[in-house]
């Protein structure tokens, strides 16, 4: 599955260089993650979703097609929602 990092940046207005500073990891490596060259760790991912804040799950999934999950006892609108770390 590739990441959507490019389009994210491209929203965010983000630079290289600014993403670089906020999360300390290499620049080659960095281009490579954002270009789908290389599979980063999750330890990777969550570094650059809080650089650019947002949550992990949404450099997978593009929000434009999100659908509407329903409670299938009770017909409920369902949202996904971040599990906060615990302390």
């Amino acid at each position: 599955m590739e990441l959507r990092l490019k389009e994210i940046i491209k929203e965010k207005g983000v630079s290289l260089a600014s993403l670089y500073e906020k999360t300390g990891i290499e620049k080659g490596n960095l281009s490579n993650i954002i270009n789908n060259k290389k599979n980063p760790t999750i330890e990777t991912l969550e570094k650059i979703a809080n650089a650019l804040e947002i949550p992990v799950y949404e450099m997978f999934v593009d929000k434009t097609t999100f659908t509407i999950f329903k409670c299938p006892c009770c017909g409920a609108e369902l949202q996904l929602v971040e599990k906060k770390k615990e302390e």
